[in-house]
């Protein structure tokens, strides 16, 4: 449970950058607790920003088992995800036994928010690979607060490029409404941005 927000921005150079904010809160039975600043459910690996939202063990894999295969200079990122990245995700999990079987289905507790070379990607926990014609996605149970807040502040924005830190302050507001509304999200959080 928690809230993970991700956003494309331009940064200074007009090159295209993904900001991705995620609060600290762990929901462990009835006790919540704030993660420590050596924890994080943003994990940058390679040139690319992940961040989970639902089991702390899949953030603990990713963060410290996975290993991200390499993409081909002419693959299309949502291909990459598809044919590379989730299989090789898919084997590690089943490896550190994360992995459950649901009716003949490898599914997991949690979901993923990629950004990945200035675009924003969702794997769902049956490993579904999306990517919106929106500026932002969330997930986690604070999302739909999350979403409601993004698509006011990016729907004021209309069409112009968004400055890394116009999404960052965006993000920051949404983020707030979360926290407000969602019992497992918390005001603490990190942010971090990736091109």
């Amino acid at each position: 449970m928690s809230t993970i927000i991700a956003a494309k921005a331009v940064d200074a150079n007009g090159e295209n950058v993904v900001v991705m904010v995620a609060d600290k809160q762990v929901t462990c039975g009835n006790t919540k607790e704030c993660m420590s600043d050596n924890l994080s459910k943003i994990i940058k690996k390679g040139d690319m920003l992940i961040g989970i939202a639902g089991h702390l063990r899949a953030t603990n894999i990713v963060e410290h088992i996975f290993q991200v295969p390499e993409i081909e200079d002419d693959q299309k990122p949502i291909e990459y995800l598809a044919k590379q990245f989730i299989p090789a995700l898919r084997e590690t999990y089943k490896q550190e036994a994360y992995s459950e079987n649901d009716k003949g289905k490898d599914v997991n507790g949690s979901t993923i928010i990629i950004g990945f070379k200035g675009n924003v990607y969702e794997i769902s926990s049956d490993y579904a690979v999306t990517e919106n014609n929106r500026k932002f996605m969330s997930i986690g149970s604070g999302s739909q607060y999350a979403t409601g807040a993004c698509a006011v502040e990016f729907d004021k924005m209309l069409n112009a490029p968004s400055t890394v830190e116009d999404v960052i302050s965006l993000l920051f507001t949404a983020i707030s409404v979360a926290a407000r509304n969602d019992i497992y999200t918390n005001h603490e959080h990190d942010i971090m941005v990736i091109s």
